[in-house]
C-alpha cells in the first residue's frame, strides 16, 4: 500500500488467479527465475490504466480487511487470503468516488467478456495516509457457490486489456442498448436461478438487436437472424446460431408467462442439459457484446 496524500482504492478480486505456468523445456535455474519473476510482477503491480494496477494483497491490505468486522463477512472478504489479487487505483480526491467504481466496473466487464468463468469485485476500501476513509459495497454478497476459479496465464492480461481499453472509450450514456446488454450479462453473474439466467440474457439480446424499436411479433426469429449474421462465419454456423436464439427466446416467453419448461432442450439434433444450454447462449452473448463494442 502506498502512503500519501494520494487517495488509494483497493478493491479484492474475489475467485481470480493469475497461474504460475511456465510453457516449453527450461532448466531449474531458468523456471526459478521466472517464477521469481512472476512474484515480482505481483507484488509490483501489472498496470491496466495510468494510476490503476492488479497486484497482489499486502500486509497493510490484510490488516485492513480485519478491521471490518462481521461487515466483511458479509462483504465476502472472508475468502481473502495472501495470494488473492486486487485493483489498486490512485486517484487525488475523494469526490472521483463514482469514476473510481466506474473503472472498476469496466474492468470486471472486460474480464467477464475474455472468458466464462466467474470473477467478482465485491467490496472497495478508500485510504488516505494509511488511514480507511471509505467502504463500500459493490452489488449483492459473493454467491456461496462459484464455477471454477477465473485463472489466467498473466500473458493473457493484455488480451484483457485490449477489450478494457475498448470499453473504456464507451459513452454509455449514448449507446443505450449496448449499456443495457452489458448491465444485464454482468447481472446475470449474481443471480442463482437459472430462468432468471436466461431472462437477462434476453433481454441482452433484445437490446442489442432491436435497439430501441418496438418488438416484432417474431421477436426470437429477429434476434435469432441478428445474432447469426453478427457471429456465423458460414451457412451451417448461422442456422445453427439461429435455431438457438429462437428455441432461446421461446424458453424466455415460457418463463415470464409462468410456465414449465424442460430442461432437457433439443436443438439442431442436439440435446442441451439446462446448464450448457445457459452457458452456450451466455457465450453467443458474450461474443456479440464484444462485436459490438
Amino acid at each position: 500500500m502506498v502512503e500519501g496524500s494520494q487517495i488509494i482504492a483497493i478493491c479484492p478480486l474475489v475467485n481470480f488467479q493469475i497461474s504460475g505456468v511456465l510453457i516449453g523445456d527450461h532448466t531449474p535455474d531458468e523456471a526459478r527465475e521466472y517464477f521469481r519473476d512472476l512474484g515480482g510482477k505481483l507484488r509490483k503491480g501489472i498496470e491496466i490504466w495510468s494510476n490503476f494496477r492488479i497486484r497482489q494483497i499486502s500486509k497493510e491490505d490484510i490488516d485492513a480487511v480485519k478491521k471490518f468486522g462481521m461487515l466483511a463477512y458479509w462483504a465476502g472478504i472472508s475468502r481473502i487470503t495472501y495470494r488473492t489479487l486486487v485493483i489498486e487505483i490512485l486517484h487525488k480526491s475523494m469526490e472521483e468516488h463514482k469514476e473510481i467504481l466506474r473503472r472498476i466496473y469496466k474492468l470486471l466487464l472486460a474480464m467477464r467478456l475474455y472468458k466464462a468463468d466467474d470473477v467478482f469485485c465485491k467490496v472497495v476500501w478508500f485510504v488516505e495516509n494509511a488511514k480507511i476513509k471509505r467502504l463500500t459495497i459493490l452489488d449483492a454478497p459473493v454467491p456461496e457457490r462459484m464455477g471454477a476459479p477465473y485463472a489466467i496465464r498473466i500473458d493473457e492480461i493484455d488480451r484483457i486489456k485490449k477489450i478494457a481499453n475498448r470499453i473504456k472509450r464507451i459513452d454509455f450514456d449514448k449507446r443505450t442498448s449496448l449499456r443495457i446488454a452489458c448491465e444485464r450479462f454482468s447481472r446475470s453473474y449474481e443471480e442463482h436461478r437459472e430462468d432468471e439466467r436466461i431472462i437477462d440474457f434476453m433481454i441482452a439480446f433484445e437490446s442489442l438487436f432491436l435497439r430501441g424499436k418496438k418488438a416484432p411479433a417474431n421477436t426470437g426469429q429477429f434476434i435469432g437472424l441478428g445474432c447469426s449474421m453478427l457471429l456465423g462465419k458460414n451457412d451451417t454456423q448461422r442456422e445453427r446460431i439461429n435455431e438457438f436464439l429462437v428455441e432461446a427466446y421461446r424458453i424466455r416467453n415460457k418463463i415470464v408467462h409462468g410456465s414449465e419448461f424442460v430442461t432437457s432442450i433439443p436443438i439442431h439434433n442436439k440435446k442441451y442439459e439446462i446448464q450448457d444450454f445457459i452457458l452456450q447462449l451466455q457465450n453467443y452473448l458474450r461474443e456479440s457484446i464484444k462485436n459490438l463494442l
